[in-house]
């Protein structure tokens, strides 16, 4: 039971690295954490990167959960998985210490 928990860590932590290999979804992710949310518009104009792009980068990044979505109105509202990211970083330093 042990190893199934373990290798579920693994097979998180490898989807959220895999997510954050891509330069844009990398840089994303970032603006998120400093600005604590933003639309995709907002995401779109700030790297300048069209709309219909980022939409693939963002359901990405969701899909492996580091960034979380609501919809506020006619806008969909992005944060960053504050929570799951400290999961990725513990992971990262239990391998580490190793």
């Amino acid at each position: 039971m042990a190893t199934n928990s373990i290798c579920m860590e693994m097979s998180d932590a490898l989807s959220a690295l895999s997510a954050l290999s891509q330069p844009t979804r990398h840089r994303c992710l970032e603006l998120l954490v400093q600005r604590g949310r933003a639309s995709a518009g907002e995401l779109a104009e700030a790297l300048g990167t069209p709309a219909n792009l980022l939409s693939s980068h963002l359901s990405i990044l969701s899909a492996a959960r580091l960034i979380t979505s609501v919809r506020e109105g006619r806008s969909i509202i992005y944060s960053p998985d504050k929570a799951r990211l400290a999961d990725l970083i513990n992971h990262l330093v239990s391998l580490a210490s190793a």
